[in-house]
């Protein structure tokens, strides 16, 4: 019999807290539960209570009625302390709703924004860092620390802000090394636009990139300058070869499908209102009009 009480105070409890957030069905299973188990329980007001209410919410013409039957049944059926639990339910449902309205609104500034897109915006390494072709290296650290600390993915959760902190890091390798700052610097803005495409490919690696350590230069007859790493090139793929005509072909394949890419992407940025140059589509308009 002890039991079947213990039990029944559990069905109780849980039958109450079920009619006071509402799930009346849930209610009267674990009430009649507990008259079950130990009929001696005073429950008929909660019973009455709890049938009342799910018969109200049944039938849609007596639901005007069931608010003035459910704040008597909390407090005359209800200890303070299951009252006071009621409070912290109503906390956790408004706790819940706040993050997510946080993180869709005022998760980044205009001005995180503002310089996210300003990076992206510009291509030139010393425009990125914000600095001349004059400044030292200190400078480009300074420069790098600062803005690195801006555009952060963890710091700055505005669109495009890892590919501006990739921008920056990769301004800081170039300017931050004596020897690639040079060749950079021989190169121009032209020659970081470019990836290192034929490296996965069989044969000879021609690079478009100024890559290092590919510092042997030579002209496509488009016009299109590549580097290459061994002193022998030109021993080993002779001018008007099948082989060299082969391999500089690709280089301006590679070369055109790159701004291609770059200025259609720049057409898209352009149409948005983020930036009113378009250098790519001006490079391919020229080698167009020069071949």
């Amino acid at each position: 019999m002890d039991g079947n009480k213990d039990d029944a105070l559990k069905c109780l409890k849980i039958g109450k807290q079920a009619l006071e957030s509402g799930d009346r069905n849930r209610a009267l299973k674990f009430l009649a539960k507990a008259r079950r188990l130990d009929p001696t329980l005073p429950i008929d007001d909660l019973l009455s209570a709890a049938e009342g209410t799910a018969a109200a919410e049944s039938n849609p013409n007596s639901r005007v009625e069931t608010p003035a039957a459910t704040p008597e049944v909390r407090s005359s059926g209800s200890s303070p302390k299951s009252s006071a639990n009621d409070q912290p339910s109503v906390r956790r449902r408004v706790s819940a709703a706040e993050p997510s309205s946080s993180s869709s609104s005022g998760s980044y500034t205009e001005e995180q924004i503002t310089l996210v897109r300003e990076i992206r915006r510009k291509k030139n390494y010393y425009e990125i860092l914000g600095l001349e072709k004059s400044c030292t290296v200190e400078d480009v650290r300074k420069a790098y620390r600062k803005l690195s600390l801006k555009v952060h993915p963890d710091k700055n959760k505005a669109p495009g802000a890892e590919e501006a902190f990739k921008s920056v890091s990769k301004a800081f390798q170039c300017l931050s090394n004596d020897e690639n700052r040079r060749k950079y610097d021989l190169a121009g803005e032209d020659e970081s636009l470019f990836e290192q495409r034929a490296a996965a490919r069989p044969g000879p690696r021609a690079y478009r990139h100024g890559s290092y350590p590919y510092e042997f230069r030579f002209i496509t007859p488009k016009g299109v300058h590549y580097y290459v790493k061994s002193s022998k090139f030109n021993e080993v793929y002779p001018i008007g070869s099948t082989e060299r005509t082969a391999l500089e072909e690709r280089v301006e394949s590679e070369y055109i499908s790159i701004l291609r890419q770059n200025c259609r992407l720049e057409v898209q940025r352009h149409q948005w209102g983020y930036i009113r140059e378009k250098p790519h589509c001006e490079m391919l308009q020229k080698f167009d009009s020069v071949n």
